[in-house]
This record gives structure tokens, C-alpha cells and sequence, in this order.
């Protein structure tokens, strides 16, 4: 899992992992390229997604964009049947 902050406001990335307790890596994009790799465009304006599970292949297997995910009932079981793959 790794957690992605767009933006160079280093701080604030550092802040809110330290704040929600993340317990997973954080990149700092400063530059935005996530947006072009992994941003959604709608109605000229680009929108990130809470979140991806994207596979060892590369396939986007679930995107989060509302609101996190049921760990227990949805990311979870996701993921440790990815992992087992």
C-alpha cells in the first residue's frame, strides 16, 4: 500500500499521516505526474480518487472516490486475495 499526497506542501503530507496514524508509505508527488498517470478527467478539471488497488500487473482492480472502502468486508478481503495471487 502506498499513499500518494499531490502538492509540495511537504508538511501537510507529513502532518496528516502522522495525524490519521497511516502506517503505509507516502510519496510526495510535488510535480502532479500522478494526476496524469492515475487522474480522472471530468468536465475540464482533474479529479483524484481517494483511492486505487491496482494489482502486480498493473490493473486497476478497485477505485475509492466518495469515501474509504469497508476494511473489513471490502478492501481487506481484496487485497489478501491479491496478495495470494
Amino acid at each position: 500500500m502506498l499513499g500518494i499526497h499531490v502538492g509540495k506542501e511537504v508538511y501537510n503530507a507529513v502532518s496528516s499521516a502522522v495525524n490519521t496514524g497511516v502506517q503505509f508509505p507516502t510519496l510526495v508527488d510535488i510535480d502532479g505526474s500522478s494526476l496524469v498517470d492515475y487522474g480522472r478527467y471530468g468536465e475540464g478539471v482533474v479529479v483524484f480518487p481517494l483511492g486505487y488497488v491496482i494489482d502486480r500487473e498493473g490493473i486497476i482492480q478497485a477505485v475509492y472516490t466518495a469515501e474509504e472502502p469497508d476494511y473489513d468486508n471490502e478492501l481487506i478481503p481484496l487485497l489478501e486475495s491479491l496478495l495470494a495471487q
